[in-house]
């Protein structure tokens, strides 16, 4: 039980409304409506004006609050008392109902607060789950606690909008801290409580700042071509490997999850880079043939019909005949590279002069 207010009310006096004194005793009846603060300012009463006191025991409310986000740490209700039956924040406030949670509750967690006036007219609070766990709630009337407390929940509201954004060890990182918080506050220790509570949000901070986002459709792109062109190549492992990372990649695109998506990009990247070197060697001399085409067309037939026999040397297995074609190949694209850079790009269709030799500014060809 914890006092809510502290100076005694008379009937027929009226209370001290300058916050100059902590607890405010009502004699027998109540003198002012008061509830607790919910979503859109509403006010939930638990006492109403001229209500007998003490509560009688069938008289006292429970109101039922559930947690917003999973391992939700805290609660913290404010209440009011005043005449104005519509806003809560029209009314006095009167302090904060606050209840330490246990980890682990999932999201939508009930828990109950039941408020009434003891026998002396004081506000006496409980707090419990489901299970009947009590919370041993208590009432915050001085700035020190409030404040402490204001910290802990901005922190709480910074993790449930930014987790997603966190690497995980970022989000282990601000977890961590978060739960050296609320011990701190288990011991009274409202500095380094308040302490931990902003360094959760510098951890946030740092974390969220956006980094350079990654080529990730472009690297989608070259994976599907992958495994769409060289299957061959590829164990049936790998295979499986580069499937599973596009589409764990593309469901992290479309839950818009900054972190999930930096975490697969990244080992996406890191496998494709180990496909077999037979497939490098390949693209790289397919790299040659779009700077062939424009000056020299037959040699890039001529060129890709190489690159294919390569490829089919592979893919039947007779890797000692598919790399003394490479050999071969690979020398022919030296030559002809040496080539293209001594002469002129021209446009196939018109024969007039490129930059490049998959755009003629005269026949618009693209």
């Amino acid at each position: 039980m914890f006092p809510f207010r502290s100076k005694p009310i008379e009937p027929g006096e009226e209370p001290n409304r300058d916050g100059s004194d902590d607890i405010i005793k009502i004699g027998k009846v109540a003198q002012y409506h008061y509830g607790t603060q919910s979503r859109g300012d509403k006010f939930n009463r638990f006492i109403k004006k001229g209500d007998s006191v003490p509560t009688e025991p069938d008289d006292r409310m429970i109101q039922t609050f559930y947690t917003s986000m999973p391992d939700m740490r805290m609660i913290m209700i404010p209440v009011y008392g005043g005449d104005d039956l519509e806003k809560a924040s029209a009314n006095n406030k009167e302090g904060v109902a606050f209840a330490q949670l246990p980890p682990g509750l999932a999201k939508g967690t009930p828990v109950h607060i039941k408020l009434w006036l003891n026998d002396d007219g004081i506000f006496d609070l409980t707090a419990q789950l489901d299970n009947g766990l009590d919370l041993n709630p208590s009432i915050l009337r001085g700035e020190i606690d409030q404040e402490v407390v204001e910290a802990l929940f901005h922190m709480e509201n910074e993790l449930k909008n930014n987790m997603n954004k966190l690497s995980p060890e970022q989000a282990n990182e601000a977890k961590k801290v978060k739960d050296e918080a609320y011990n701190n506050l288990k011991k009274k220790d409202f500095e380094r409580a308040k302490e931990a509570a902003n360094k959760v949000s510098e951890i946030i901070e740092r974390g969220t700042v956006p980094p350079p986002p990654p080529p990730v459709e472009q690297l989608i792109t070259f994976t599907d071509f992958i495994l769409h062109e060289f299957k061959w190549a590829l164990d049936p492992d790998k295979a499986y490997s580069l499937t599973n990372l596009v589409s764990e990649l593309k469901n992290a695109m479309d839950n818009n999850d900054t972190a999930a998506m930096r975490e697969k990009y990244d080992a996406l990247n890191e496998e494709v880079n180990k496909i077999p070197p037979e497939v490098w060697a390949i693209l790289n001399l397919r790299g040659i043939i779009p700077g062939l085409k424009g000056s020299f067309p037959k040699e890039a037939d001529e060129f890709m019909n190489d690159l294919k026999e390569v490829e089919n040397a592979f893919k039947s297995g007779d890797k000692p005949g598919a790399l003394a074609k490479f050999g071969e190949v690979a020398q022919k694209a030296d030559k002809l590279t040496k080539k293209i850079g001594s002469t002129p790009m021209v446009c196939p269709d018109c024969k007039t002069e490129v930059k490049d030799a998959n755009y003629c500014p005269n026949c618009l060809l693209k």
